[in-house]
């Protein structure tokens, strides 16, 4: 385990026990202060999150910007690269709150008064339209606070299903337990995908599932993403086609008060016959970095689908080649988006 791994573990198992008892107050100025330290440390993870900024600032310009790569070259590379910096701070420094307002969901945005929390945009997308009984896929990335969003979908939907996939980095399993607690929210396990998603969508329900993720190898739609290049699962194509589904891109970024959200809708994309196979995934991974460029400070730059997902497929064929003499030991699996392919 690294350094920041270990402050992580420390804030998460050590410091958050009793810090409900202070208010989310005293829990964000502590866990904002300790992202910092770990921001100074110049860790790994912080080069890889300012390395990727920075080609993502290069493809498509500045956030908030129109026209992408002659914004980027105008600026300069020492401009985009300051850019990158304090964005990577920012970034950081979102983990903090990130981390503090996951304690504090069940709380507050899973009783009764949530909206006094939460402000939702075109509320009309989300819910749905009336009498058409069409299945909703909600998706969404690493971007403001995604527990949150599912708490919400939730309150609305009632419920919605989230598709569970246990991530490997220690900043986002705190809000993962947490949000697996909360009514309304009801955690779709992976082997149980195949046959819980097509009666969710088919019965006009709803589910919410994280839109990175990356295929080592086999069928997938290949595009560029916040700087790296993503090869997707087919099924978000799926589920449109097969279940008549719309396919919901949202975000739920922090606003200007504490602990405040809004949750935005990025358009709503439909499987169309005679389309190009994959259109309706650039379309929604598109919508979805659109939006997180706006305020680039809200997203998780430290986490890459791409290399974590190489390196479970990397380990897990270097587990499948072991000699026989070692058959306690278990191999690490592919990371799978629902629906694909085995």
């Amino acid at each position: 385990m690294d350094l920041e791994s270990l402050r992580h573990h420390y804030l998460r198992r050590i410091v958050a026990p009793g810090l409900r008892l202070f208010g989310y107050r005293a829990t964000e100025r502590l866990a904002v202060a300790m992202a910092r330290r770990v921001f100074d440390l110049n860790t790994p993870a912080r080069r890889f999150a300012h390395a990727r900024i920075e080609r993502a600032l290069g493809r498509m310009g500045p956030p908030g910007e129109a026209g992408g790569e002659p914004q980027a070259a105008a600026a300069g590379n020492d401009n985009v690269s300051n850019l990158s910096a304090a964005i990577c701070k920012t970034a950081y420094e979102h983990i903090g709150r990130f981390w503090a307002e996951s304690l504090f969901l069940q709380r507050r945005v899973g009783g009764v008064r949530w909206r006094t929390y939460v402000r939702i945009d075109d509320e009309t997308v989300i819910t749905g339209e009336p009498g058409t009984g069409r299945g909703r896929v909600f998706v969404t990335g690493y971007y403001g606070n995604p527990a949150a969003a599912a708490v919400v979908l939730g309150q609305l939907c009632r419920p919605v299903h989230v598709v569970v996939d246990y991530v490997q980095q220690p900043i986002l399993r705190a809000w993962q337990r947490e949000l697996y607690r909360i009514p309304n929210v009801r955690p779709v396990k992976r082997a149980e995908t195949g046959s819980t998603l097509p009666r969710v969508l088919k019965g006009g329900g709803a589910i919410l599932m994280i839109a990175e993720h990356h295929r080592p190898r086999g069928r997938a739609v290949e595009i560029e993403f916040l700087g790296e290049r993503l090869r997707c699962y087919p099924t978000l194509e799926r589920l449109a086609e097969w279940c008549d589904a719309s396919v919901i891109p949202v975000t739920c970024r922090r606003a200007a008060e504490r602990f405040s959200f809004l949750l935005e809708a990025h358009g709503v994309f439909r499987f169309e016959t005679g389309r190009r196979v994959g259109d309706v995934t650039r379309g929604a991974m598109a919508a979805l970095e659109a939006a997180i460029l706006r305020d680039a400070g809200q997203y998780l730059w430290m986490v890459s689908a791409a290399r974590e997902a190489s390196d479970a497929f990397a380990a897990r064929g270097m587990a499948e080649n072991r000699p026989a003499s070692t058959p306690q030991e278990r191999t690490v699996p592919v990371l799978r988006p629902v629906g694909s392919a085995q």
